[in-house]
């Protein structure tokens, strides 16, 4: 009897340890569950960061293009109005020659004039004095 009852203890003491390591076993499964939690909070931060970051990366990208879609277009009007410049710089040339050739022209017909008038005028003088002299010579 008493070797059964030293079996008993020891089956009891077996079942104390067995109820401990059960219970070392689930503290274990209740700080993995806790770290699996934690781990699955930071790996959802970590997306949403993630994503957050994806979606501030487009919206850069896109302000990028825009403003690359911008810069060429300016660059485009600078070479648009600098043409537009170059017409009219060549425009104001080839109106000032003009006007110069106007004037030019405007001189030449005015002393051509003047010349025309003098020899009129001379004409008349020598009219009026042959005039005088025969008027003068008749009476």
């Amino acid at each position: 009897l008493s070797l059964r009852e030293h079996e008993v203890e020891d089956l009891k003491a077996q079942e104390t340890r067995l109820q401990e390591q059960v219970k070392e076993i689930q503290d274990e499964r209740d700080r993995s569950a806790t770290q699996c939690n934690t781990l699955e909070e930071q790996l959802t931060e970590m997306q949403a960061g993630q994503d957050h970051s994806a979606t501030q990366y487009t919206t850069l990208q896109q302000q990028y293009t825009g403003m690359h879609n911008e810069r060429d277009h300016a660059l485009a009007r600078q070479v648009e109005l600098t043409q537009l410049l170059q017409d009219a710089q060549e425009n104001l040339s080839l109106q000032l020659a003009l006007h110069h050739q106007k004037m030019t022209a405007s001189d030449k017909e005015a002393e051509a004039m003047l010349d025309q008038i003098e020899s009129q005028s001379q004409e008349a003088q020598a009219l009026t004095s042959y005039m005088h002299e025969h008027t003068s010579m008749s009476s």
